[in-house]
């Protein structure tokens, strides 16, 4: 479809305020920024929705219940580790060499991955939470045991944990 527009600071923080609505409040509201966009592109309205939301005059939700998922935009994980932005980092890694994360997801042209994983180094180093490595797995591409080998160093670089997703092929892939 490609990028129509970008969300407002009152759509993000209205999205959030519903889920809070349609939730039981002894559990608690888990908020993950990711899918439909990269919020690394919007990054200006994503922070200013998250601060509203943090706030306790606002929908006072922890920062460890927000998360920020991006494919690896290197300019906005730096921004957020200047700002010392209290939220949770996912990186849709997905492949674990330039080749075959070039094939995978175009934005590496721009960010190879060891200019990606030195980005997430300077955000775990301020960070309280573990970086989230989110990889799709995809037989015969990206999961032979060297490309195990390799998620495992890049996981030993900072605190993480990883989360194997297998891909479920449709009529479309």
């Amino acid at each position: 479809m490609g990028r129509i527009r970008q969300l407002e600071v009152g759509e993000i923080v209205a999205q959030a305020q519903r889920l809070v609505a349609m939730k039981a409040p002894e559990r608690g509201v888990n908020l993950v920024a990711m899918g439909m966009g990269e919020p690394m592109d919007n990054l200006d309205n994503v922070l200013q929705a998250i601060r509203i939301i943090g706030d306790p005059a606002g929908l006072n939700i922890s920062g460890r219940r927000i998360t920020l998922s991006t494919v690896g935009v290197v300019p906005g994980i730096l921004r957020l580790a200047a700002e010392r932005i209290d939220v949770r980092l996912a990186l849709s890694l997905n492949a674990t060499t330039d080749e075959v994360r070039r094939g995978l997801m175009p934005v590496t042209r721009k960010y190879p991955i060891a200019e990606l994983l030195d980005a997430v180094e300077v955000f775990a180093r301020g960070s309280r939470y573990r970086i989230t490595l989110e990889y799709v797995l995809i037989r015969g591409l990206n999961d032979t045991p060297e490309d195990a080998d390799r998620l495992g160093r890049i996981a030993e670089r900072f605190p993480s944990k990883i989360n194997l997703i297998p891909f479920n092929p449709s009529e479309l892939f």
